[in-house]
């Protein structure tokens, strides 16, 4: 009988490249959910269900753990804040789009699987949680929340 190392939880990373290349130090991820539409179908007295004609995308989150001189955090906001033309009064979301990359690793830390994110942007970053009721070696975290068209598993 033929041993198969299991899924590790903790072995994975994230890049994103948008010209500036972000790094970060993640501490949880998700694999984003898929769900396929359905169409119901009246006939008689009952519905009858069927495969819809459009799939939608789970968000991509990360918890991110943040620095003492919040770089990430303020790389996001900058890009964020970036996207608003002050002149016009709009947005400019095509600027900001980029490929993801997320990587699953193996036991060994090799690169096991990628999760190619397709023209995604930073939909939000959450509020910083400060306390003093915390340990110093407790780490501050922040979560951000990742929307993309798309995603590929190279």
């Amino acid at each position: 009988m033929a041993i198969t190392d299991l899924f590790k939880q903790c072995g994975f990373k994230i890049q994103l490249k948008d010209g500036k290349h972000i790094e970060m130090f993640v501490q949880e991820a998700n694999i984003p959910g898929i769900t396929l539409g359905q169409m119901d179908i009246g006939w008689q007295a009952m519905k009858d269900k069927r495969t819809g004609d459009s799939i939608e995308y789970n968000d991509f989150t990360l918890t991110i753990i943040l620095d003492e001189d919040l770089k990430v955090y303020k790389e996001i906001y900058n890009s964020l804040i970036l996207a608003h033309n002050p002149d016009t009064n709009t947005l400019e979301v095509q600027d900001n789009l980029f490929d993801g990359y997320f990587y699953l690793l193996t036991n060994k830390n090799n690169i096991q699987h990628t999760l190619h994110l397709f023209d995604a942007w930073i939909k939000n970053i959450d509020d910083i949680q400060l306390t003093h009721t915390s340990s110093e070696d407790e780490q501050i975290t922040v979560t951000m929340t990742i929307c993309y068209n798309y995603f590929l598993f190279e």
